[in-house]
């Protein structure tokens, strides 16, 4: 661990270091409270020990500059208190904890192992919220953004687009026989399906462009700031991109899978709340009259 210690007394602050040390720590000595700051919110230090003397620009406590500062994560910061000192009231200022001084490095050592456990859970803990919710906004089976996630990003790109007056398209596109696939050889194979198609839409969509699965065999694919006939090139691409893929059943039998999509384009948004929506549905009936027509094709719709 990386250990800030700041002290006005030089021996102890040695001794402080030489025990941190000793027990493993990296330890980074400051000798004012701007070099403090600066060290804080490099984003390196991950614990403080501090004098609660210490007193930095407008009298500000080294607790209220180190809480303060401008960090990804929290800083463990253990106060110093001189003999006499009213631990109570130090309490209140924000540490984690409270040593009194003259320092015991005996004390100090079991602090610092205390303060690594719960600085190890908190991780834990946000490294778990945080895939907590990834896993709410992805797909579990392709990996793509599920429908609220696909939903939120598109009215945000929807939003971006009216500020900055572009135009603005939308390609939902289904998988032709699925459903069938799924009764006639499994849902094993219709989710190898799945996972091709999947992998043939993100390759040939654009590394900007937003796609997600709207439901059960459809993507929607949001572009921003594309015009209906780029947009429409680009869900003929992903459809060619399919060609020649032959999905094997039991190493015997292939079979040929298509897909149909619709396109839709505006090219000046206005304040409508239910635009977005509006545009979705122009999609998936533009979408379900390709697949009408024989499906490996793309139709347009103009909102």
């Amino acid at each position: 661990m990386k250990i800030l210690v700041y002290d006005g007394d030089i021996a102890e602050r040695l001794a402080i270091q030489q025990s941190l040390e000793k027990a493993g720590h990296e330890v980074l000595l400051a000798e004012n409270s701007q070099a403090v700051l600066q060290q804080v919110e490099s984003g390196e230090v991950q614990m403080v020990v501090s004098d609660q003397n210490s007193l930095g620009p407008e009298n500000k406590s080294l607790v209220q500059i180190v809480r303060s500062a401008q960090v990804p994560t929290r800083i463990y910061l253990i106060l110093m208190l001189d003999k006499g000192k009213d631990a109570a009231s130090a309490v209140m200022t924000g540490p984690d904890d409270i040593l009194s001084k003259p320092i015991s490095t005996v004390e100090l050592k079991s602090r610092v192992i205390m303060a690594e456990r719960i600085l190890t859970l908190e991780k834990n803990l946000v490294e778990a919220r945080e895939k907590l919710n990834e896993q709410a906004l992805r797909d579990s089976l392709t990996g793509l953004m599920n429908r609220l996630a696909i939903y939120q990003y598109a009215q945000a790109e929807m939003e971006r687009s009216r500020r900055m007056s572009a135009a603005y398209s939308l390609i939902m596109m289904n998988i032709d026989g699925l459903m069938q696939i799924n009764k006639q050889h499994g849902q094993v194979v219709g989710d190898d399906v799945l996972k091709v198609i999947t992998r043939t839409v993100r390759e040939k969509s654009r590394p900007y462009d937003g796609v997600g699965r709207w439901a059960g065999d459809r993507f929607l694919i949001v572009l921003p700031d594309t015009e209906g006939p780029d947009a429409e090139k680009i869900a003929e691409r992903i459809i060619h991109g399919l060609k020649g893929i032959e999905f094997s059943i039991d190493g015997k039998d292939s079979l040929a899978v298509n897909l149909s999509a619709g396109v839709a384009c505006v090219y000046k948004i206005s304040q409508s709340s239910n635009l977005l929506d509006n545009l979705i549905q122009q999609a998936e009936q533009a979408m379900s009259a390709a697949r009408a027509a024989g499906g490996n094709q793309v139709y347009m719709a103009f909102v």
